[in-house]
């Protein structure tokens, strides 16, 4: 089964998509720096959504972790998945003494090890970039509750937030996964997938709008890390490794 990983791994880090994108990731880091630098023109600072040098690597992914990301795993997922079983290439890989349960479990940890790749990477060059470009701060407010965390609270919030993304990028990749296996298709699996990201988008936004009994809390802009909390107001009890 390693062996069979080591393999996925290197077909996908042998076509050129895998590294324009992994190129691509400098560009994204360098475009939320110029947009959050003429944002805090617009913020005082001391507000939850002021950028510092601590908040900017968490604003940042929560930015570009619903669509960033998600089109970079479906590109990735039609790459290994799809494009395999459309062009007929799968059938080759079949002939390896491995059964089609091992090789689909090789290909969902090739993509998944490739998206924690890109977003560790993501997430280096934004702590760089905070320190550099943004006021350095020795405390980080919360977006929830707005409480003040200390330099130490701070690092471990962020490191929790990254856990979360990750986490909620190891769902949305087994989907599209999913998707690409049931398709056939790469442009079914682009399709169902550019679908599926608008109904993550559209989904708690018509929620939050409904006449329900209850309270749609959204954690740091990512349409993905919700709860539902019945009869509450606050979610932070329910969902404590965020926040």
């Amino acid at each position: 089964m390693k062996g069979l990983f080591t393999s996925e791994l290197e077909r996908l880090w042998s076509q050129k998509i895998s590294w324009i994108i992994l190129f691509f990731i400098p560009l994204m880091s360098i475009g939320s720096v110029k947009y959050y630098l003429s944002w805090n023109e617009r913020v005082s600072p001391g507000q939850p959504d002021y950028v510092t040098s601590l908040n900017f690597p968490i604003i940042s992914i929560s930015e570009h972790l619903v669509v960033s990301f998600n089109i970079i795993a479906i590109i990735l997922i039609s790459t290994v998945i799809a494009n395999e079983i459309e062009n007929g290439q799968l059938r080759m890989i079949l002939i390896r003494p491995f059964s089609t349960t091992q090789l689909f479990l090789a290909k969902l940890a090739t993509i998944l090890t490739t998206m924690f790749l890109y977003l560790t990477l993501f997430w280096i060059l934004n702590t760089v970039a905070g320190y550099i470009f943004f006021p350095k701060v020795d405390t980080l407010i919360t977006f929830l509750d707005e409480q003040k965390l200390s330099l130490t609270a701070a690092l471990l919030y962020n490191l929790k937030y990254f856990f979360a993304c990750f986490v909620t990028m190891i769902s949305v990749v087994s989907v599209f996964t999913l998707l690409g296996s049931i398709s056939r298709s790469t442009m079914i699996t682009l399709g169902a997938g550019v679908g599926f990201i608008f109904l993550a988008i559209a989904i708690p936004q018509l929620l939050e709008f409904s006449d329900t009994n209850y309270y749609w809390t959204q954690y740091s802009g990512s349409p993905y890390v919700h709860v539902y909390c019945e009869n509450s107001a606050h979610g932070n009890s329910i969902f404590t490794f965020i926040n």
